[in-house]
């Protein structure tokens, strides 16, 4: 059996076993931030938030939907610890086709229903300006998740979890309506350090 056979047999498995796993509640938290004067347009970083975590806004971790390799997914499902930054040449992004799937359907979910939580305005002289908006977005679903190396931890002084999504996910219409809901909506997230692993955690509509 060659490498690349293996690799993908190994990621089938991989997925039919978070497919199987229990759904649980979150939500995504969308931080964008953008500049009055940019050439970069808006910049979104992703973040999760367990439902039962919901009464500590410390107690989150950034999301990686864009950007890692199969290496980390299998890392993540056997609870080691990620290297998300030092990528080696051999490693590779395949992850397969329903797992490719999950994502574009997470995203699409992220993009569709994202509600304003609050916003945070910073002004500088010369006229610049930025602006931070933070949404959330109640989702069910399967996230693998776990630490980064030790020595990224310390390298990006972040200690925290890193949440890879290996859905299937879906949309919790009911959930800006329970007491978890409203108190989410008059949460302070503007401390949120949400930019602590950079492009890692962007996100793209």
């Amino acid at each position: 059996m060659s490498g690349k056979t293996f690799v993908i047999l190994l990621l089938c498995w991989l997925f039919s076993k978070s497919s199987s796993a229990q759904s649980s509640n979150y939500v995504v938290l969308v931080f964008e931030e953008s500049y009055r004067i940019s050439m970069h347009g808006t910049k979104r970083y992703l973040w999760v938030l367990p439902e039962q975590k919901l009464d500590d806004s410390l107690l989150i971790g950034c999301l990686l939907t864009g950007y890692f390799t199969k290496e980390v997914l299998i890392k993540c499902t056997k609870g080691e610890r990620m290297n998300v930054f030092n990528i080696l040449p051999e490693e590779t992004v395949i992850l397969g086709d329903s797992l490719r799937q999950q994502v574009q359907a997470l995203r699409k979910i992220i993009k569709n229903h994202k509600k304003k939580i609050m916003s945070v305005r910073f002004d500088w002289t010369m006229g610049q300006r930025k602006t931070i908006t933070i949404y959330g977005v109640p989702v069910k679903g399967v996230f693998c998740n776990g630490r980064l190396d030790r020595f990224e931890e310390i390298e990006h002084d972040y200690f925290s979890t890193v949440f890879l999504p290996t859905g299937p996910f879906s949309f919790d219409e009911g959930f800006w309506e329970t007491d978890y809901g409203k108190r989410l909506l008059r949460q302070d997230f503007s401390t949120v350090p949400y930019d602590k692993l950079g492009s890692r955690t962007f996100y793209r509509e």
